[in-house]
């Protein structure tokens, strides 16, 4: 502002060039103000009755000279700017020398005070940029230590982790495999067949020893033992073809060709068994036969035996009676079903042993996982895995306090002044700088142009001035005469424009009435429009209440569900209850006490079950049954409206809610 009042004072628009205009060169501006509006017309009315001559002096003031008397009417406040203005257009000068000087002025100030203020951020800049430079070194150095640390940590932690995670499997695992050795046969079935198919390994043992020792003839004991051991092995060497061929397939496979093979094996073994006992009935009844046969041969024989002498006859009839015993026993020995006999028991123990043990062996070992292996081995599962849990859980701790001290970190570095920005922020400083000295010196010498401009326009004006004044005096008398001969003109001039304006207003309230009746027709109209609009609100109104019907039924269905729901979790609960008490019996035979035998419940004690489980349920559930009846009941209590038309005009909306 001092620059500008300076710069104004080097620009008083008083000095004009010129000795005549010294009223107006030392005329103060603080009294001058804008000429107040006047009628035209009453000044010459009051100028022709109290005139005393047509050649008096002018009333009007000459140009070049401030008026005589301004009243003080400006809104504005009488700066040095309006000061300046009242003159230049007092004097009717060109503005736009003055704007522009003004501007410059303005514009030349603007950038002094900007190119202060960035001379002043440069020297904080230039100070802080060392700081800021000791202060990133600083907290990069603390991070890069922190980022190593944290990928370290993040290292063991994954491993703990993955080690965590490797028990939880295992014992998974476990779990499982416990859950999938719930055998089909029980203990007592795996012991009787492991029973039974020692028996038949016996018996094939004793038959094969018989074999070996009486017809091979083996004297050695040892070798002959041997050798029988080895031959009743055979149903060692069956059991892997069985349980593979047939056991396995048929109790993990769930193809229908494995459960054939198993159904023709077991009629296939029924029907070997059934025949190798018709085989072993009837060597049993012709040995049982030939054995009453020799008994009563031999009573006949000490019969004969028990005289003191014989006599040729006796003789005869005991060799015969001998020889017909000794025909018996060769028989027997030679009979075909003896042979059969033997073959089919051999094989049958063999098969049998087999199969037995096949039978036996999966429930005695899934029993023994079940009971002694799998529980100590999920006991040292379950202490390894609170072991591992716990430095897993520390380990996450340490990770996530290095990754809080990272992120502050890097949110500290985040908001200190990087180097980078503070060197980009100088350079940016200097060439605006740069730019800044520039447009001062265009400026400044564009002001220089301004003033010079001004000066000019100002002794253009004062030349002006003189001459008009003398002109003005002259033109003044004609003046007065043309004013007369103007006023009777006006006079004529204002009854033609009377009579002009009457045929005006006529045309006018014309114009009203067409303008009265077009609105009445436009207000018929939009009465129309409305009744239209209520229809179709009332149409939009049944709309909506029929939705509300659909919405109603939906909810309703929905209630519907939430019981089932709630009578599946009742039978849920049922169903845990009775898993809970077979874990119960399992646990008592496992410390072989005698299991409860859970009487079958009728219907009347199941519903009572229920109930109790029910009233037990927590309050949260039964809050929740409650509030979907009262919102169903809420939703009844809508009075749904639906009248013909709108089913008629609303097929689609009726369709879609019977949908």
């Amino acid at each position: 502002m001092d620059m500008k009042e300076k710069e104004g004072a080097q620009l008083p628009v008083e000095k004009l060039s010129g000795g005549a205009d010294t009223v107006a060169e030392n005329a103060h501006v603080e009294n001058v103000e804008p000429f107040m509006e006047e009628d035209p017309w009453l000044e010459k009315e009051a100028s022709n009755t109290h005139a005393t001559g047509i050649g008096d002096e002018p009333s009007e003031p000459v140009p070049g000279f401030p008026p005589m008397e301004v009243p003080e009417q400006s809104p504005l406040p009488a700066t040095d700017e309006y000061k300046q203005g009242f003159w230049i257009g007092y004097l009717q000068l060109d503005k736009q020398n003055y704007e522009g000087w003004f501007t410059e002025q303005m514009r030349i100030a603007a950038l002094e005070k900007e190119q202060e203020q960035l001379q002043q951020r440069l020297q904080q800049l230039q100070q802080q940029l060392p700081q800021a430079k000791e202060a990133c070194l600083k907290l990069q150095t603390e991070i890069n230590g922190i980022k190593h640390r944290l990928e370290y940590e993040q290292k063991q932690f994954e491993r703990r982790k993955q080690a965590y995670e490797r028990v939880c499997e295992e014992e998974e695992e476990y779990l499982k495999e416990r859950a999938s050795l719930r055998h089909r046969y029980s203990l007592l079935a795996g012991i009787l067949f492991f029973i039974a198919g020692f028996i038949f390994i016996a018996g094939d043992l004793i038959i094969s020893h018989e074999i070996v020792a009486y017809a091979l003839n083996i004297k050695n004991s040892l070798e002959a033992w041997s050798f029988a051991v080895g031959l009743a092995m055979v149903s060692v060497l069956l059991k892997p073809a069985y349980d593979r061929l047939i056991e396995i397939p048929y109790n993990q496979s769930k193809s229908k060709s494995a459960k054939t093979i198993y159904v023709v094996f077991k009629l296939l073994m029924v029907a070997f068994t059934v025949v190798t006992l018709l085989v072993l009935g009837f060597f049993r009844y012709e040995a049982y036969k030939t054995d009453r046969l020799k008994q009563s041969l031999a009573q006949r024989i000490l019969q004969l035996q028990a005289s003191d002498e014989l006599t040729p006859e006796q003789l005869q009839a005991l060799d015969a009676l001998s020889a017909q015993a000794g025909e018996l026993d060769n028989r027997l020995v030679n009979s075909e079903m003896g042979l059969l006999s033997f073959v089919f028991s051999g094989v049958l123990f063999a098969i049998a042993a087999a199969v037995c043990l096949g039978i036996s062996f999966p429930v005695l070992v899934g029993y023994a996982r079940l009971w002694f292996q799998i529980p100590w081995r999920l006991k040292k599962l379950q202490k390894a895995k609170q072991e591992k849990q716990a430095v897993v859980e520390q380990m996450e701790q340490t990770v996530s306090q290095t990754r809080s001290q990272l992120d502050a970190l890097q949110q500290q570095l985040q908001m200190t002044d990087r180097p980078e920005q503070l060197l980009k922020e100088i350079k940016d400083i200097e060439g605006r700088l740069a730019l800044i000295e520039e447009e001062l010196h265009r400026h400044r010498l564009e002001e220089r142009i301004y003033r010079l401009g001004h000066g000019y326009e100002q002794g253009q004006v004062s030349l002006k001035q003189d001459n008009q004044r003398v002109q003005f005096k002259i033109n003044h008398l004609h003046k007065q005469i043309a004013e007369l001969e103007d006023k009777i003109k006006q006079r004529e001039q204002e009854l033609r424009n009377t009579q002009a304006l009457l045929r005006q207003w006529e045309q006018k309230e014309q114009a009203w009435e067409a303008a009265d009746r077009q609105h009445q027709e436009e207000s018929e109209a939009l009465k129309a429009r409305i009744k239209q609009l209520e229809t179709a609100l009332f149409a939009m109104e049944e709309k909506k209440q029929i939705l509300e019907a659909s919405l109603t039924t939906r909810e309703e269905t929905i209630y519907r569900l939430e019981e089932q729901l709630n009578s599946m979790r009742k039978e849920l609960r049922y169903a845990h209850a009775v898993a809970e008490k077979a874990r119960e019996d399992a646990e008592r035979l496992q410390n072989g006490q005698q299991p409860q035998t859970p009487k079958k419940p009728s219907q009347r004690s199941r519903k009572n079950k229920l109930q109790t489980q029910v009233t037990q349920e927590p309050p949260a559930a039964q809050q929740e049954t409650k509030e979907v009846p009262e919102k169903k009941t809420t939703r009844k209590r809508r009075n749904i409206k639906k009248t013909p038309n709108t089913a008629e005009q609303n097929p689609d909306l009726t369709n879609e809610e019977t949908n």
